[in-house]
């Protein structure tokens, strides 16, 4: 019954059920499109290679396909909508506690935004809506296996299936300081709903409710130049099953800093986040009050990020993108991994309507965790992207 708190909540916390309506690597929005009312689709492929020491080998692999919608009505009300379907493709030789193959496919929640722009004072009001339009009771095997794919190390376009109906309203804005300076924030509150997360057991599993609050600041420098820096806090409320309170997730904190220079015909940015997540409560069984874990199974992450665009021709702009990410040691699976990537994004306009955005991206590194995964594991991701997003 632990594994079962573990697999749930663990898929929860890694990949929430609004992740897609934040700033996210799986967020696939083009920078080259043109106005606020386009309808796009980003099908991708995804290939992870896990090696360990001992032999054991994980290879993990999915198709998947984003649509993305947006409508801007007028200046201040934008309406979206995003859904995923995928497939899931797992195999493992020569390991002893999972089946050699898994292999399902389905269809992801639906999120449904609207957005509201108050001009004076420049203010951002959002309602999103977690339609339950993705399968979320699996069998003991397909859970295990999303739970793989849902590990934060992979960051898989479609690490889920579904997860229940979800309420999210945030309020955002940006206030001038000075000619160089603008200061932003926001606050934003989710209640999730429960799902019954396994085929075979008529129980349900409720996330808890979460609340966010960032704050950022962006600076003028020179003619082309801006640097941004960013801090969020996330706390949560515990996660319910058979109403029984058995897990509470650790409250998150990251910070972000990053520098854009839009020149006239190129633009280039650098970026690092840092990332923590205070240790996590869990019971052993229901009815036992959630007890603080001994050891913070929460690895802390450093990504360092470099994009480069050259905006030479208005059919063709081509870009690059290199990334470092290190992950903590703990106990979690591929924690302690430390991962070098390149990849080139270029994107072609047929004409004023028609955007294709290409991605290409290979990831490469290891796995050292002594203390807890004694044999050293290499990671090799190769993944594909080609979408087609509309202008109307």
């Amino acid at each position: 019954m632990k594994k079962l708190f573990w697999l749930c909540a663990g898929v929860l916390m890694a990949w929430p059920v609004m992740a897609q309506q934040t700033s996210s690597s799986t967020t696939e929005d083009p920078q080259n499109v043109r106005n606020k009312r386009f309808a796009g689709i980003m099908p991708t492929y995804q290939s992870w290679d896990v090696e360990a020491a001992s032999g054991e080998a994980f290879s993990l692999k999915q198709v998947s396909n984003q649509v993305l919608v947006y409508y801007q009505v007028n200046n201040q009300v934008l309406v979206s909508l995003r859904n995923a379907q995928g497939r899931f493709d797992a195999s493992c030789e020569a390991c002893l506690n999972m089946a050699s193959s898994q292999a399902f496919s389905g269809a992801g929640d639906t999120q449904l935004s609207l957005s509201y722009r108050l001009p004076n004072p420049n203010l951002i009001f959002n309602a999103t809506v977690n339609l339950p339009t993705g399968r979320s009771s699996l069998t003991s095997e397909e859970l295990e296996t999303v739970g793989l794919f849902s590990n934060q190390v992979l960051e898989f376009k479609m690490p889920v299936l579904g997860q229940g109906s979800a309420l999210m309203t945030s309020i955002s804005g940006a206030f001038p300081l000075s000619e160089q300076a603008v200061l932003g924030g926001g606050v934003s509150y989710i209640v999730n709903s429960g799902f019954k997360p396994l085929m075979d057991i008529e129980a349900e599993y409720k996330p808890g409710n979460e609340i966010s609050a960032d704050l950022g600041l962006n600076l003028k420098m020179g003619a082309n130049g801006s640097l941004g820096m960013d801090a969020m806090i996330t706390r949560y409320n515990e996660d319910y099953f058979v109403e029984k309170a058995v897990f509470k997730a650790g409250t998150k904190i990251s910070t972000v800093l990053q520098y854009r220079q839009l020149n006239p015909t190129t633009e280039w940015s650098a970026l690092v986040r840092y990332r923590s997540r205070e240790k996590n409560a869990i019971a052993s069984f229901v009815g036992e009050i959630p007890a603080e874990e001994s050891i913070n199974s929460n690895p802390a992450v450093m990504v360092a990020r470099a994009t480069y665009r050259m905006n030479l021709n208005k059919a063709f702009v081509p870009g690059f993108s290199a990334e470092l990410r290190s992950y903590a040691a703990t106990p979690a699976w591929l924690s302690g991994a430390l991962l070098a990537g390149i990849g080139f994004e270029p994107e072609f306009r047929l004409n004023e309507k028609i955007l294709i955005p290409l991605r290409v991206r290979f990831v490469s590194g290891t796995v050292s965790n002594q203390d807890y995964y004694p044999n050293t594991r290499s990671l090799r991701n190769l993944s594909a992207s080609a979408g087609l997003y509309w202008s109307f």
